[in-house]
């Protein structure tokens, strides 16, 4: 995963305020079911967009600072029958803009379909939107701000989240891309193919639109591993 732009973003970002610690968690999610619901998706899109897992999907890693965390017990796959992690997120849009969403991702840190580690946040109105994909015409980012990040343990699929166990986390958020030509609005308006990143980070961002500009860099410079 190609993190340069992202870490030129955050450093950018940063700038403004001064910070609390320097660790970061990103939880890197893989092959989720966006479905749309209202309007043509756009940037001015109205509506509901929900995230959910499938047989296909997978927590391929847990980073801490870019760097794959030390224990990591995953990946963590779904296969069949067989369910070791879970996602389940549901957004509204009010004309491209976030009126409101919450989400969740666990995961069974043993690969015995017990999902014992989650994590939750919550996203409130005007803490993200959906722009254009200067990349592929026809895609989206979908960019937000979340609050209230708990996990539920010290640690995550194996690695270490200590620090931010027992504190709702202030200064996290989430970037994705979505594709609409086919798919968010095809016939089935879905997109079986959506990954997503949820940062962790112990100290809030200084404002909404740096924030925007961090989540847009990051999702330009990221490139996913597969799990297959």
């Amino acid at each position: 995963m190609n993190r340069s732009l992202f870490v030129a973003g955050v450093a950018l970002a940063l700038s403004a305020g001064a910070a609390f610690g320097a660790t970061e968690v990103q939880i890197d999610v893989n092959g989720l079911t966006a479905t749309a619901s209202g309007g043509v998706f756009n940037q001015f899109f109205t509506g509901t967009l929900t995230l959910a897992h499938d047989s296909n999907s997978s927590v391929a890693g847990v980073l801490r600072d870019g760097v794959s965390g030390a224990g990591f017990t995953g990946p963590f796959v779904n296969t069949g029958a067989s369910t070791n992690m879970n996602f389940a997120a549901t957004f509204t849009f009010n004309n491209g803009d976030i009126t409101g969403v919450g989400l969740s991702v666990g995961v069974s840190s043993a690969n015995n379909m017990v999902i014992d580690n989650t994590y939750a946040a919550s996203v409130g109105p005007g803490l993200g939107n959906i722009d254009t994909d200067k990349g592929k015409a026809g895609d989206f980012l979908i960019t937000a701000r979340t609050f209230g990040g708990v996990f539920n343990a010290a640690t995550f699929g194996g690695v270490s989240v200590a620090e931010f166990f027992g504190f709702s986390n202030p200064g996290n958020f989430i970037n994705f891309k979505v594709s609409g030509p086919g798919k968010l609005n095809g016939e089935n308006r879905s997109d079986d193919d959506v990954d997503i990143d949820v940062f962790v980070r112990p100290i809030p961002l200084p404002s909404a639109a740096a924030l925007a500009g961090v989540g847009l860099l990051g999702v330009a410079g990221l490139r996913r591993r597969r799990v297959g």
